[in-house]
Formats: structure tokens, C-alpha cells, sequence
């Protein structure tokens, strides 16, 4: 398929992490007569042997219930979610009133309540995949362009807006859900169809949320990982410190994240940016770092939210890959022309890597990359011996500190 495929798998339901645990800030709420009365047509709709029309009855009924309350946030309660899911069907039709209608109100809905919208993005995918079971995956590409049309025109106007807004507690709420909505799922931002559009007001959006205060997103988002490269100072500072932030209660599981299916897409591209390719500049219009430290200090940080399990299965997937980030880290540290800035990060990422993996760091396709382990201890050394390094770590950590580190990856070399 095209226009990421990857962006139609299914999380695991009920268990993706949260990014907000706050209640919806609104007062309406679906009626027991209204639950009552979808419910029925839902379930009648779910029968072995339903007839279109079941359907037709429920589509009818729920767009214009949809349309009688449009403040109703229907993917707020549980109760209506599994009606609201599909009201996505609509999406497939030809343009029409009750089209343009649906995409304005749901618009208005997802651009004011984070809950909303975290539902929202987790719904789509859950009807994407039922739709790769029952259509042919052309049909379904169709449906998917249509929707990513969609969001790329509502979310570029949705920051044009927000750019001009005058600053106010709403508008900075909503600024929030915004950036969030783009993180969530970055596939506007991996894809140059609509990465163009959406790049630059991100980035102009973000500087000025950043200029007064940091946003809090307490939570690893695919898009964060992206934003971890950035070449502005300022938005990659704030994404690796909210990615470390989260990294200390939580670690990646697949499919509990909703775009979990992202984040190897944004490993794969900090690997190669690390290794001077050129490539990743074809998969996205956001302006990516080419300043060794940070990028290796980004890696370092995906690293910390991957944990040892999510590395392992990387490892497992991607040997060559890893085989490059090992070569990499080890020339750095062997070379006495490393900058010290950059000496240090990778220092610091192997450290990461050593504690995680201990001996499985040296390992490829399950033997040895080195000779032995005394070669390791060797390159171990080298990281003391190289000009400058004492001077340039004590004066970010204590000396106490890196005996203790060295100490402790010493350790690591004879376990």
C-alpha cells in the first residue's frame, strides 16, 4: 500500500498508554435512552446473518443523533465509542452535506479534548484493519488517502489558526491537543505528499509554545522520537528531555502505544543519520539534525525508552543495522580525533547499550563480534586514555561517578 501501509495495524485494545488521565472537559452526556437505542442497532447490526440495510439503519440513525448534540464528544465514552468507530465509515462515501457536515463537527470535537482525539487515532486503526479483512487492499488505499487528505487539510489549517490565535488558556489547551494529535501518529510528517504542509507550522508552532513555557506530554510518542532530530535546538532539547522524562516509569511494548508501528520507521532513520546518509532528507520535510551530538544523544534516548526486551527483538530484526551502531560507537571511541562533545555521547550510549545488553552487546547473529573479551576491556581503556576525556567528563559528573561507571562496565565485560 502506499501512503504508510504501517499506519494500518492494530493496537492492543484497551491497553495503549495515555497520554492524558484527565476527565473530558465538557458536561454533556449521551442520554440512557440514546445508548439504549444505538445499542440495539449495533447489535443488530453485529448479527451472523445481518442484512445491509441493518447497517444502513445504523449509519442513518447514529449521523443524525451525531448531528443533534454536535458538542456530544462521542469518543470520550465508552458507551458510544463502538458506534462512533462506525460512523468512520462515512469516509468512504462520495462527497456530500452529510460528508462536509460529519468532518466539521468531528473536527471541532478532536480540536478542543485531547481524550477525544487519543480515542480517535486508536479507533482508526482498529476500522482500517477490520477494512484489510473484508476489501480488496486497493479499496482500502483509497479510503486510507481519503483520510490523510482530510487530516492534512484540517491539522494545516488547525496550526495556521493557532499560529495567529492571540495566546489565552483555550488557545494554549489547544495548541497542546494540536501537537499531540501530529505526534501521536506522525505519518502526516513521513510521507513528502504531506509532510510539506504540515512541517514548517509545526515547527513554527512549537518554537512559540517553547519561547513561553514547555508543553507537558508525559508520554512516548512516535512523533517525539522524530522531534528528538530536529535541527532546532530548542524542539529537540524539549523532545529528548519529554522522551527521558518518560523513559523513567515506562518502557516501549509493542502495540501498546498508539503509531507503535512508527517508532521502528524513526530508529531506522537516526541510524542513518548517524552514519552520514543523505536518505532520510526524501522521507520527511522536517529539517533534520546533521550535529553529531545531538543525534547520537537522540539515539541514546531511544534507547532509554526501548528497554532490553524491545532492543533484543531490534537486534533480532535488524542485525545490520546494529552491526553499524556497534562499529560506529567503537571508532568513536577509539579515535583520538573524536571531539570531545561527541567522545562523550557515545561514551554515554554505549554505557546505555552495555547495561541493557551486557555481553549480547558484543555479539552478532549469536557469536562474538570480537576475538575475545579482553579486546573489549582493551577499547575500555581507550575511552580513559583518550586526550582530554577526564577533564571533559569531570565536568559534568562527579569523578566518584565515572569510577563507579567504569567499574560497573567492567562488570559487564566478564559477565
Amino acid at each position: 500500500m502506499s501512503h504508510g501501509s504501517h499506519a494500518l495495524t492494530t493496537p492492543t485494545e484497551h491497553t495503549l498508554n495515555p497520554i492524558s488521565t484527565n476527565p473530558p472537559p465538557h458536561n454533556d452526556s449521551p442520554s440512557p435512552e440514546l445508548i439504549s437505542e444505538l445499542k440495539g442497532l449495533l447489535d443488530r447490526h453485529n448479527q451472523p446473518n445481518a442484512s445491509p440495510e441493518a447497517f444502513q439503519e445504523l449509519l442513518s440513525l447514529s449521523l443524525a443523533r451525531f448531528f443533534e448534540q454536535p458538542t456530544l464528544h462521542w469518543w470520550c465514552h465508552q458507551d458510544l465509542r463502538p458506534i462512533a468507530i462506525e460512523l468512520l465509515h462515512i469516509f468512504s462515501l462520495d462527497t456530500n452535506t452529510s460528508l462536509e457536515h460529519f468532518k466539521d463537527t468531528l473536527e471541532n470535537v478532536l480540536s478542543s479534548c485531547l481524550d477525544c482525539t487519543e480515542s480517535y487515532q486508536q479507533d482508526r486503526r482498529v476500522y482500517l484493519s477490520r477494512l484489510l479483512k473484508q476489501h480488496d487492499e486497493d479499496v482500502v488505499d483509497i479510503y486510507f488517502s481519503s483520510l490523510l487528505d482530510w487530516d492534512c487539510s484540517r491539522l494545516e489549517k488547525r496550526l495556521q489558526d493557532l499560529l495567529t490565535a492571540p495566546a489565552s488558556p483555550e488557545i494554549i489547551k489547544r495548541r497542546r491537543i494540536c501537537v499531540c494529535e501530529i505526534l501521536l501518529d506522525p505519518t502526516l510528517l513521513l510521507d513528502l505528499k504531506y509532510s510539506g504542509r504540515i512541517a514548517d507550522p509545526l515547527t513554527a508552532l512549537l518554537n512559540q509554545m517553547l519561547a513561553n513555557k514547555k508543553p507537558k506530554i508525559m508520554s512516548v510518542l512516535p512523533g517525539t522520537w522524530l522531534l528528538m532530530l530536529h535541527r532546532d535546538p530548542p524542539i529537540q532539547s524539549w523532545a529528548v528531555f519529554t522522551s527521558s522524562l518518560a523513559s523513567t516509569h515506562d518502557s516501549l511494548v509493542p502495540g501498546r502505544w498508539i503509531g507503535w508501528e512508527q517508532f521502528p520507521v524513526i530508529w531506522e532513520m537516526a541510524l542513518e543519520i548517524s552514519n552520514g546518509s543523505q536518505a532520510v532528507a526524501k522521507m520527511t520535510n522536517i529539517p533534520l539534525s546533521n550535529d553529531p551530538v545531538r543525534v547520537w544523544r537522540a539515539i541514546r534516548t531511544m534507547v532509554s525508552n526501548m528497554g532490553r526486551d524491545v532492543i533484543r527483538l531490534s537486534m533480532e530484526a535488524n542485525g545490520d543495522n546494529w552491526k553499524t551502531l556497534r562499529a560506529q560507537l567503537l571508532r568513536s571511541i577509539q579515535d583520538p580525533a573524536t571531539p570531545p562533545a561527541v567522545f562523550l555521547e557515545t561514551c554515554r550510549l554505549t554505557f546505555r547499550l552495555l547495561g541493557n545488553l551486557k555481553q549480547d552487546f558484543w555479539m552478532v547473529n549469536g557469536q562474538p563480534a570480537l576475538k575475545d573479551l579482553n579486546e573489549a576491556e582493551q577499547i575500555l581503556r581507550s575511552i580513559f586514555q583518550h586526550k582530554g576525556t577526564m577533564e571533559y567528563i569531570s565536568a559534568l559528573v562527579t569523578q566518584e561517578q565515572v569510577t563507579k561507571d567504569v567499574a560497573t562496565t567492567q562488570r559487564l565485560f566478564r559477565a
